[in-house]
């Protein structure tokens, strides 16, 4: 393992990066950059990880003197993420006077990312469970908003598509089965109530409520088998599919794992085109770095940290020839189970619980809620199409979401589903992720 890692300096970059931010939040980053410096020790890496290092020293913004006062305010800014469904309002995050606030933005819609004006409205403490919230000072208020410049039409065209779809699934199913269906859709999860979010959580199988990776290559997988039905070139094929994830991506939110797994497609796929093998480490890696440089604030984000994690450890385990020789009863628990070994010692730190039916939990949901993201997606284009067609076709969607909530309703209610973990810190994570590379062989 020692070679394999040393000969992936893009690996390095990464790492230098998390850890140069991280000394913004604790002096943890001083064990574990030259914890793995030592355990590598090749000059090539060494390099790389320390301009990483230096880099993410640099990008990360200190951590902020919060606003504490509520007052009136009216300037310019700009919305510098795209706007998610709140119950009641959109929520996004914006730049204000060289500073980062959360934003609270009208629910008529029409305001978009990278979106520049005018504004007036009122400013106000972030809650007191906020905590770091991606660099945020406080919170504004918009009351009134007038546009002066429009950000990037992919970020207005991604709202429209999931404005369309939240319409199509709101008047198509229950409101309990739309509330699913747009959050493991398009990120939408302002209608889940909280016994949902619980029993997902104990399922295991929380992931599935938001886009992340696994719906990107669930989409990628319908569109490939879809334009291979028509004569064209494999990498116009690729370019299409391509387009259509960015346009997902802006639809879903563009949140950190989404980023990353359509940049890591836009590695994969070529590859795969030309007959190559892409290195999916170094395309991980590659992901976070961009990731990190574009909003180096994600870092604290739970889930660009569960992204990446669950992502280097299907990569790293599950190789091509690895794959090939599987059976197929390996090929379906192998995922979950790699998927899960990487991530628990995170969950666990933040939750202070882990799921001990999680690995059941995702063989049994998670093939269904593709299915689930597949036909909803189909039925919402058909009924654009064909407006009768797919207001009737809704009403099996609303059974297969039905059925996908009395599992997950089932499997979460299992007697001590979930076994309660000591508390540790941030130090300790890194250190049993350390443990795992020492024991996984790292003298190979």
């Amino acid at each position: 393992m020692r070679e394999q890692l040393a000969q992936r300096p893009m690996l390095a970059l990464l790492f230098g990066m998390m850890c140069g931010g991280g000394l913004v939040f604790g002096s943890w980053p001083w064990v574990a950059f030259p914890f793995l410096c030592l355990l590598i020790w090749r000059w090539k890496f060494l390099g790389f990880g320390v301009a990483g290092f230096v880099t993410g020293f640099l990008l990360m913004p200190p951590i902020p003197e919060l606003e504490m006062e509520r007052k009136e305010v009216a300037g310019n800014l700009v919305v510098s993420t795209v706007p998610e469904y709140g119950q009641d309002s959109r929520l996004a995050w914006g730049e204000f006077e060289g500073k980062r606030y959360r934003l609270i933005l009208p629910d008529a819609g029409g305001i978009h990312r990278g979106d520049r004006g005018s504004f007036s409205g009122k400013i106000r403490a972030l809650s007191e469970v906020a905590g770091y919230s991606r660099g945020s000072v406080g919170v504004i208020e918009i009351e009134r908003f007038e546009l002066e410049d429009e950000g990037f039409v992919l970020w207005r065209w991604g709202d429209q598509i999931a404005a369309s779809f939240r319409e199509s699934a709101s008047g198509g199913l229950s409101e309990r089965s739309a509330a699913i269906v747009r959050g493991v859709c398009f990120n939408q999860t302002d209608g889940l109530d909280q016994d949902d979010w619980a029993a997902y959580r104990r399922f295991g199988v929380i992931h599935l409520l938001s886009a992340s990776g696994f719906h990107v290559v669930v989409v990628a997988g319908m569109l490939m088998g879809l334009f291979s039905l028509f004569p064209m070139p494999r990498m116009v094929q690729i370019g299409l599919v391509l387009g259509i994830l960015c346009l997902f991506a802006a639809a879903a939110g563009f949140r950190p794992p989404i980023l990353r797994a359509v940049l890591m497609a836009g590695i994969a796929l070529p590859a795969y085109a030309f007959r190559r093998e892409a290195d999916g480490v170094s395309a991980v890696a590659l992901a976070g770095v961009v990731n990190l440089v574009l909003d180096p604030t994600v870092l604290v984000d739970l889930g660009f940290q569960l992204s990446m994690l669950t992502t280097f450890g299907l990569v790293w385990a599950i190789t091509p020839q690895r794959w090939d020789g599987w059976k197929w009863g390996v090929r379906l628990v192998a995922p979950t189970l790699i998927a899960t070994c990487a991530s628990y010692q995170l969950l666990g730190s933040v939750f202070g619980v882990v799921s001990w039916v999680g690995i059941i939990g995702n063989v049994v949901a998670a093939p269904l809620v593709g299915l689930l993201v597949i036909l909803s997606l189909l039925v919402w284009i058909v009924e654009i199409l064909v407006p009768p067609i797919g207001s009737t076709l809704w009403i099996g969607i609303d059974g297969l979401a039905s059925v996908v909530n009395r599992i997950v309703e089932v499997g979460g209610s299992s007697q001590g589903a979930e076994l309660v973990v000591p508390a540790y810190s941030v130090a300790g994570v890194v250190g049993l992720y350390g443990l795992i590379i020492v024991i996984g062989g790292w003298k190979k």
